[in-house]
């Protein structure tokens, strides 16, 4: 099922099946992206290694995304929480 369709038809039903490759190579080939946006949707879908290989992001154009800095997605994806600096120890 898609959820919003280029048309803009809502929802559609499609026969294709979702797997990791089919979703790589759709994103890897979406010209809206640029290659580092690329690598940083890469990044953060093999982040927690459980369903989306971290090799395919490692291989992805000639292993570019291995050059990027992903601090800022790190910290988006793991903020600090509860911290409090008026509180006394």
């Amino acid at each position: 099922m898609i959820l919003d369709s280029d048309e803009g038809q809502g929802l559609v039903m499609v026969d294709n099946e979702v797997t990791v490759n089919s979703i790589y190579n759709e994103l890897t080939n979406d010209q809206r992206f640029t290659e580092e946006e690329k690598c940083q949707s890469l990044f953060a879908m093999s982040y927690s290694g459980d369903e989306f290989p971290v090799e395919l992001l490692d291989s992805y154009s000639d292993g570019y995304c291995l050059t990027l800095d992903y601090s800022d997605i790190l910290e988006t994806m793991n903020p600090i929480l509860g911290e409090d600096d008026d509180q006394d120890s």
